[in-house]
């Protein structure tokens, strides 16, 4: 919580135990009998801003460089008194009526950063007229995104094309295509900062409603910009809840996508994230397209991990695992964040599956991994150091649950038997004779990290070290090659 969010709870706490009929704030006549106009509303909001400058400082300044009147104070808490109590007694007898109403919906938008101003009156338990919830849902019904091309204008052919593609991805509920092809269209702001009210109203008072709002709308434009404005909770319930698969993939897409910062969602909302997961994997055509937009590159939604790790380790689809697994894009790499997202996965998965779920995902990831192989043995693939890859932690679970002592000690020996006979073998050039050498002791990292660590899979994901076979702990040249 903010330094301003705190203010406005106090003030909004003020405006509580004000006597309405005491409040001062007033405005000039904006209850024309015809709908209020952009200009009106564009000359108000310069009103509010000179005559309110203040509560703008409050917003961006921080606490200790504020310094407002005591008199300032009180004219804040009467305007929040004033709105507070239009909107608690509101009735829609007409056109009068609504440009009240929208007036205060802009004296809220002016108040209000990331729905604070909602969340004040929300945490107070300030009822609002069911009229108000009836006004926000019927408006917000209403919303609609259309795509034209003007006329005058001549278009590049492969705008109309990316266009045309995004149309018919839609149509289609093709995810993997909208997902690529939204980031074209998704700079131009969408609703009105009446429309952004109307979703908070819903989204701190009537969640439900929100919900039945939007069950009909296919309108992608529009649920995508609808999600960046809900709490992320609210977003997640909402997918939760929903049998549309377009709304249920915006909730989750939009909102994510504003969510790079890794470790960011509470248990609640990874609970929710779970469950939308879990309903999608029923249709695992579907799970797995998801699993392409969301999982291939884990930088892109870091965040999804745990609540993966939750869907994985219940889910009555065993078909969901080889989705996962095989949507994730492997690399060749000296280490990189992906291993450590992916773990987070992984490790919420091992406390909450049994014996024989963990037996089927290791044994899913080892068989990709093996027929991986490091990209191969040719030019395009050489490797010139050790290298690991995304799926190490589930390679070190299989060699630890799934694979004896004895047949470790097997597989080690042979690789150590292939690097000792590096010379004897022939090689089309000495890229290969490295890439053979490399390739052997990248397959040897695991298996022997595998053998070292204990049952703790805090453990399992190998970071920053080497493992070196003992035959070559004298060797010098090789011990360089190692590092």
């Amino acid at each position: 919580m903010n330094s301003y969010e705190v203010t406005l709870g106090q003030l909004v706490e003020k405006a509580i135990s004000k006597d309405q009929n005491e409040s001062n704030f007033t405005t000039y006549e904006y209850t024309p009998d015809e709908t209020v106009s952009e200009e009106f509303l564009r000359n108000f909001h310069m009103e509010l801003d000179n005559k309110y400058e203040y509560i703008s400082h409050m917003k961006y300044c921080k606490p200790n460089e504020l310094k407002i009147s005591h008199e300032n104070l009180e004219d804040a808490v009467s305007l929040i008194a004033f709105c507070i109590n239009r909107l608690k007694n509101w009735s829609n007898i007409g056109v009068k009526s609504i440009n009240e109403l929208i007036v205060n919906l802009n004296i809220a938008g002016f108040l209000d950063v990331n729905g604070c101003f909602w969340r004040a009156l929300s945490r107070h338990e300030i009822p609002l007229s069911h009229e108000v919830i009836e006004y926000s849902s019927n408006q917000l019904s209403r919303l609609k995104s259309e795509f034209k091309v003007c006329n005058d204008l001549e278009v590049p052919i492969y705008e109309k094309e990316s266009l045309e593609s995004f149309l018919l991805a839609i149509s289609s509920k093709d995810w993997v295509g909208i997902a690529e092809l939204w980031k074209l269209f998704n700079n131009s702001p969408l609703l009105s900062c009446e429309s952004i009210q109307l979703l908070h109203i819903l989204d701190y008072y009537d969640r439900c409603t929100l919900i039945s709002t939007f069950e009909n709308c296919n309108d992608i434009p529009i649920l995508m910009h609808i999600m960046n404005h809900l709490r992320t909770e609210t977003a997640f319930f909402i997918g939760s809840e929903t049998q549309n698969d377009i709304l249920q993939f915006t909730s989750v897409y939009s909102t994510l996508s504003h969510h790079k910062a890794r470790n960011h969602l509470s248990d609640i909302n990874n609970d929710l994230l779970s469950t939308i997961f879990r309903k999608v994997g029923f249709d695992n055509d579907k799970f797995i397209k998801w699993m392409v937009v969301f999982n291939k590159y884990p930088l892109r939604f870091p965040n999804i991990q745990t609540a993966l790790g939750k869907m994985l380790a219940t889910t009555t689809n065993s078909e969901n695992l080889e989705a996962y697994i095989k949507s994730i894009s492997i690399s060749k790499h000296a280490d990189n964040e992906s291993r450590k997202i992916l773990s987070e996965c992984l490790k919420e998965f091992v406390k909450h599956s049994d014996t024989a779920r963990r037996y089927e995902l290791w044994n899913i990831a080892y068989k990709h991994w093996f027929e991986w192989d490091f990209g191969g043995n040719n030019k395009e693939n050489y490797i010139f150091q050790t290298v690991f890859s995304e799926l190490d932690f589930a390679i070190v679970g299989y060699y630890k649950e799934c694979v004896s002592h004895e047949e470790r000690l097997s597989i080690k020996q042979e690789l150590v038997r292939n690097m000792q006979s590096l010379e004897s073998k022939w090689h089309i050039s000495p890229s290969s004779a490295n890439s053979y050498w490399y390739r052997n002791l990248s397959f040897y990292q695991v298996i022997e990290h595998a053998e070292q660590v204990s049952d703790d899979i805090d453990t399992w994901l190998l970071e920053g070290r080497y493992y070196i076979p003992l035959q070559f702990h004298e060797n010098e040249y090789i011990a360089m090659l190692v590092g």
